[in-house]
C-alpha cells in the first residue's frame, strides 16, 4: 500500500511542477479519541477549481499514543473539498482511508486449549476509513502568505476489531506551508 501511495505522489509531481497544482506540507497535533496525543506529517496537492473552491489529495503519516494500550502508526490518504472565503477563512470536508498499525504495550495473554499463554505477536494492522469536517485560515488573505492554520474533527474507524467496525472520534490541528 505504501508503494502505491508513493507512486501516486510521484505521478502528481509533474502537475505540481507545471503550476497546475499547489503543493503544501505541514505538521499537526492528532488526538485519537480526542485525548490520545499524537502527531501527523502532511503532504497535500491541491487544485483550485475557481476562486472559492478547491480539491486536494492529502497524505498523512501519523502516530498516536495510548498510555495503557498501544502506540499506533498510520498512513491516511484523503480527498479534501475546500470552500474558501475572501477573508482567508475556509471550510473543509475530508474523506478517505488508510492503514493503521497498533503496537500493543505490555504483555498480552491468549486463552487456548484450556490454558493462558503469552501471545507471540499481539500487534495488529487495521483498515482505517476516515471522514471529517473542519475549518481554517490562511494567515493573510490580502497578501500571499504561505502559512495556513486548520482544525479538523473526524470520525475514524479500524476494521477488523473483533470482526466489528470500531469507530472513534479524533481531532487534528496544525500548520501547513505552501510552496
Amino acid at each position: 500500500m505504501l508503494n502505491k501511495l508513493l507512486l501516486f505522489s510521484i505521478l502528481l509531481f509533474p502537475l505540481t511542477a507545471s503550476g497546475q497544482m499547489k503543493h503544501q506540507v505541514g505538521v499537526s497535533y492528532y488526538g485519537a479519541s480526542i485525548t490520545r496525543p499524537g502527531f501527523g506529517l502532511i503532504n497535500e496537492f491541491s487544485h483550485d477549481l475557481d476562486k472559492g473552491h478547491s480539491l486536494s489529495l492529502r497524505t498523512t503519516l501519523g502516530f498516536s499514543h495510548h498510555r495503557r494500550l498501544s502506540n499506533t502508526y498510520f498512513i491516511l490518504l484523503e480527498g479534501v473539498y475546500r470552500y474558501k472565503f475572501n477573508s482567508g477563512f475556509f471550510l473543509n470536508a475530508l474523506a478517505g482511508g488508510g492503514y493503521q498499525y497498533a503496537r500493543l504495550i505490555g504483555d498480552v495473554y491468549e486463552y487456548d486449549n484450556g490454558a493462558f499463554e503469552k501471545a507471540k505477536n499481539p500487534s495488529r494492522g487495521y483498515f482505517m476509513p476516515s471522514a471529517g469536517l473542519g475549518f481554517g485560515k490562511k494567515w493573510s488573505a490580502d497578501k500571499e502568505s504561505p502559512f495556513t492554520w486548520f482544525l479538523n474533527a473526524r470520525a475514524n474507524a479500524k476494521y477488523p476489531f473483533n470482526n466489528l467496525w470500531l469507530w472513534f472520534p479524533s481531532v487534528e490541528t496544525g500548520l501547513m506551508y505552501e510552496f
